[in-house]
């Protein structure tokens, strides 16, 4: 193969790469006083730095390779593992007809993800689901209608509220659905604990109970 028909090729997977990577970009949570954007920006100068990095210690190992075809290569392994890092699953959710209120995914000891809601708005997800879910859900209720105009995220910076605590508090993901459209604000407060089933939670150490100061019972 010709010299330039690699770069081609290696171009074509760049350019790729890069369209799905600014696109995880726009999706970024914020947190604290940062928004989305402002870690976007910090993680895109990271790549930036990265690729030009790994392009320069490429100059000793592919040696007759030019300088594009370098950064062409350094763009395909920095991003290939960016975006790695950066991906999120886009839950499909399901609940109960005419369900408004809080939305608890817990997080749980199972291999799978159990995403239509009981009736007191509890689901169940996997460690690797709870540590990388970050972008908003496609949710409906039990006929199928879309719920995405009554869904309120955790603040202004990102979708999900997320539990936080020593290995044996029970974990969630969470956010709300309105009773309708002019709900604009979350105000729902549900007693998701106490109805959550033990059996499936997941616990650091499953001999103790959990760390929530809580009358959590095991089903």
């Amino acid at each position: 193969m010709k010299t330039s028909a690699d770069k081609v090729i290696i171009g074509i997977i760049s350019t790729f790469l890069i369209i799905c990577f600014l696109n995880q970009l726009r999706n970024l949570p914020g947190g604290f006083f940062f928004s989305g954007l402002f870690y976007a920006i910090i993680i895109l100068i990271i790549v930036l730095i990265s690729i030009l990095i790994l392009a320069f210690i490429l100059k000793f190992i592919f040696k007759k390779a030019d300088y594009l075809k370098r950064v062409l290569i350094s763009c395909i392994i920095i991003l290939s593992f960016s975006i790695y890092k950066l991906y999120s699953p886009t839950l499909k959710i399901i609940v109960p007809k005419n369900y408004s209120g809080e939305v608890n995914l817990t997080l749980s000891n199972l291999n799978h993800n159990e995403l239509n809601i009981d009736k007191n708005g509890i689901g169940y997800i996997t460690k690797w689901t709870f540590e990388k879910t970050y972008t908003k859900p496609k949710v409906y209720d039990s006929d199928g209608k879309n719920l995405e105009k009554h869904l309120l995220s955790y603040d202004n910076n990102k979708f999900w509220g997320k539990s936080i605590g020593t290995g044996n508090t029970i974990k969630s993901l969470n956010f709300e659905i309105a009773k309708d459209t002019l709900q604009n604000k979350r105000t729902y407060q549900s007693n998701w604990l106490q109805n959550v089933d033990m059996k499936k939670v997941y616990l650091e150490n499953p001999k103790k109970g959990p760390d929530n100061i809580l009358d959590v019972k095991i089903k």
